[in-house]
């Protein structure tokens, strides 16, 4: 039986993403994630699997604040299309804290498409969540007159 985890998983996932956020997938070793994360090796494959298994969890935190972002700044009292201004600069201010790395997701998928399936279907499921909740924003900004009618939201989108 091994020992109980003493380290607060949350705060090292934190960690990890900042890691291959700043460094990328390839560029980012285990002998970074040991220094960064303060764990051994064994305590990082014990916790999270493999190197690739970290990233994919590391993401996967990325990606759930993106949508819980993106959940929250929405309501159907105020005006859509500020609305949706407000979202793209707290988006880019996100962005902007990993000191000028640019975006997560979007560094991942051009360093990792087309062959990493895993980070392909996470993508996916993010970018069509956006989608989805940017055009139902689209539309009904359409249907109060704060958009052109001749607009299609899901295209928009």
């Amino acid at each position: 039986m091994g020992r109980p985890r003493t380290f607060d998983e949350e705060a090292i996932l934190d960690r990890a993403m900042l890691l291959f956020w700043r460094k990328g997938y390839e560029a980012t070793t285990m002998n970074d994630l040991v220094d960064e994360l303060g764990l051994g090796r064994g305590s990082i494959y014990a916790a999270f699997g493999d190197k690739h298994r970290l990233f994919l969890l590391a993401l996967g935190r990325y990606l759930g604040r993106q949508d819980e972002l993106l959940a929250s700044s929405f309501d159907d009292r105020s005006p859509a299309l500020p609305q949706l201004r407000r979202l793209f600069e707290r988006l880019l201010q996100t962005d902007s804290f990993c000191s000028g790395s640019g975006c997560f997701s979007v560094n991942s998928i051009a360093e990792l498409l087309p062959n990493d399936q895993e980070v392909a279907e996470l993508a996916r499921r993010s970018l069509r969540k956006a989608e989805e909740t940017f055009a139902a924003q689209l539309d009904r900004a359409r249907l109060s007159g704060e958009l052109a009618p001749t607009i299609s939201p899901a295209e928009a989108a």
